[in-house]
C-alpha cells in the first residue's frame, strides 16, 4: 500500500477562499489548498497564525495516520484533528 498523503509542492499548490481575521496581537488567514500527491490529488483547509512564532497547520483530505488502523494512530489523528479544530476558532 502507498500512502499517498502528502503535497508535492514540484506540481503547484492552488489556494482559495482565504480570509484574514485581524485579531489584537495576531493575524490568522484561512482557506483552502489544492495541488497534487506523487500519485493523485489533495486538497485541504489551512489555518496561517502570525503569534509567537508563524505557525501553519493543514488538515488533508488525505492523512497517513486515518490510513493505518490500530489504536495509536486513531489517538493521534483525534489529537491532530482537535488542534485543527482549536486552531480553526481563530478564523472568526
Amino acid at each position: 500500500m502507498v500512502c499517498d498523503s502528502e503535497f508535492n509542492i514540484d506540481k503547484g499548490l492552488r489556494f482559495s477562499e482565504e480570509k484574514v481575521y485581524r485579531h489584537d496581537g495576531f493575524n490568522a488567514v484561512c482557506g483552502k489548498v489544492s495541488g497534487y500527491t506523487d500519485v493523485g490529488k489533495i486538497s485541504g483547509e489551512y489555518i496561517f497564525t502570525d503569534k509567537q512564532a508563524d505557525n501553519v497547520i493543514i488538515k488533508a483530505s488525505k492523512s497517513e495516520l486515518a490510513m493505518v488502523n490500530n489504536e495509536t494512530s486513531r489517538k493521534l489523528q483525534k489529537l491532530y484533528d482537535d488542534l485543527f479544530n482549536l486552531e480553526m476558532k481563530n478564523c472568526k
